[in-house]
């Protein structure tokens, strides 16, 4: 009896710890972390210089080895700076609130908006970025007149996808550009797959990210897509900086020396 006993009571503490324990461990905000050294529980209350970012492969993801190309640059110019820090990864409004906010020195990696210019320091240049038009090559839609296109504005007749975030605005703004129909999704996978089934005609997409997204969604059929010739823009990714951060802007220029010190030597 007294053995029952005790296995009843192993017993109980197993389900009232499995009771205790999260049912989903999909949380984006544990996501994993690069640091110099062993990381803290709580970002805001570690003494390492903090930066955070998400999930843009192949330029950052939890899920890549060195955690993508960018990621790779950001942490070589910290440790040129010769600073401890933190790097972890969140969904991708919440690197930008935990910037604003001074929780964060940095997100990355961002293009120049005019968001970003009335919110947040920037750094000096990192990464070149060339964003351009995706479509479907059965599209009859996209002739040679099309291969012309340059502005997103130019695609008045066409079904445009869109999603929050991006440089070229709201879907209101797209609308009132004189885009006839706009449909909106909730990320870059969303707009895919939204291509794919001809629920849109076109969307914009950085050209590394948009096919690494395709790749991964639709192995093997990947020539259904392409893309026009013209960038619909070509510009650079930069961290974004807190203004309210600890000694921010004596580190930005910190950092900014460094990737100056790296480009020098040819090390980017």
């Amino acid at each position: 009896m007294r053995k029952i006993a005790i296995i009843s009571l192993l017993f109980a503490g197993v389900i009232l710890f499995a009771a205790c324990y999260p049912l989903s461990t999909r949380q984006q905000v544990t996501q994993p972390v690069r640091s110099s050294e062993t990381r803290t529980a709580q970002p805001e209350a570690s003494k390492k210089l903090l930066l955070v970012t998400g999930e843009y492969a192949p330029y950052t993801s939890a899920r890549l080895s060195g955690h993508g190309v960018f990621t790779e640059i950001v942490e070589a110019a910290l440790k040129e700076m010769g600073v401890e820090y933190e790097i972890r990864f969140y969904p991708w409004a919440r690197c930008e609130e935990m910037v604003l906010s001074g929780q964060a020195w940095a997100a990355f990696p961002y293009g120049m908006s005019e968001k970003i210019a009335q919110n947040y320091l920037v750094s000096s240049a990192v990464y070149p970025s060339r964003h351009t038009f995706f479509y479907l090559r059965d599209n009859d839609k996209f002739d040679a007149k099309t291969q012309n296109f340059t502005d997103i504005a130019d695609f008045k007749d066409y079904v445009v996808g869109g999603a929050n975030g991006y440089w070229y605005g709201t879907k209101e703004g797209l609308i009132n550009k004189g885009i006839l129909r706009v449909v909106w999704a909730d990320d870059i996978y969303g707009l895919v797959r939204m291509l794919y089934n001809k629920r849109i005609d076109v969307f914009i997409e950085d050209e590394l990210v948009g096919w690494e997204v395709i790749k991964k969604i639709y192995p093997g059929e990947e020539d259904k897509f392409a893309t026009l010739h013209h960038a619909a823009k070509t510009s650079q990714y930069n961290l974004i900086i807190s203004s309210t951060y600890p000694k921010s802007e004596e580190l930005l220029d910190q950092f900014n020396a460094a990737l100056s010190r790296m480009k020098k030597r040819g090390e980017l």
